[in-house]
């Protein structure tokens, strides 16, 4: 009887593949529990009310906003995605600004740093509101960045929870034409 000894490039990778399995595992029972407990915002669903205070230092009434589509973009000035997703974000709010009845406003932890740097890097000139995450956790957000849009209902009719970049981009274009 031969005996097969195993090096260890072999162990190794034996090891390295079971703990990407398990982890990919846990991951997409984390995905299933969070959608069973009603973690994710449910299109169609009534948006949370909230009243928050612009860097300005001006009070905004989400309630003020009925009648209009609302882009809203939850991110930390810290976070390298958002950093690269919000002038996205941005161009479309500039885009379809002239045609469609929309607002669009960042909102972000009221205790991040660098807010400024975010700003000038990203060039988005679209209002931030500062949460104490009260907000943040009526929309569920989990991680950045995250887009809702609202309509003129009050009616959440697009998050990109499931989407990667160009296909949330996609869609909510799409949307806002009147085509999604």
């Amino acid at each position: 009887m031969q005996v097969r000894i195993l090096n260890f490039p072999t162990i190794a990778f034996s090891l390295f593949v079971g703990v990407v399995f398990i982890y990919l595992l846990s991951k997409n029972l984390t995905i299933y529990h969070d959608i069973k407990q009603g973690a994710l915002l449910k299109i169609g669903s009534e948006s949370p009310n909230f009243s928050l205070v612009k860097t300005s230092g001006e009070a905004l009434d989400f309630k003020e906003l009925r009648g209009r589509k609302v882009i809203l973009f939850f991110f930390s000035p810290t976070c390298g995605s958002c950093i690269v997703e919000a002038p996205y974000w941005s161009n479309i709010y500039k885009k379809h600004l002239p045609s469609v009845n929309l607002f669009m406003v960042g909102i972000c932890p009221s205790d991040s740093s660098g807010l400024v740097s975010f700003q000038r890097k990203t060039k988005c000139d679209f209002p931030v509101l500062l949460d104490n995450k009260n907000v943040m956790e009526k929309y569920r957000v989990k991680t950045y960045p995250k887009i809702v849009l609202v309509d003129e209902t009050g009616k959440i009719v697009f998050t990109n929870d499931s989407y990667p970049l160009n296909d949330a981009i996609h869609k909510l274009s799409k949307i806002l034409e009147g085509n999604g």
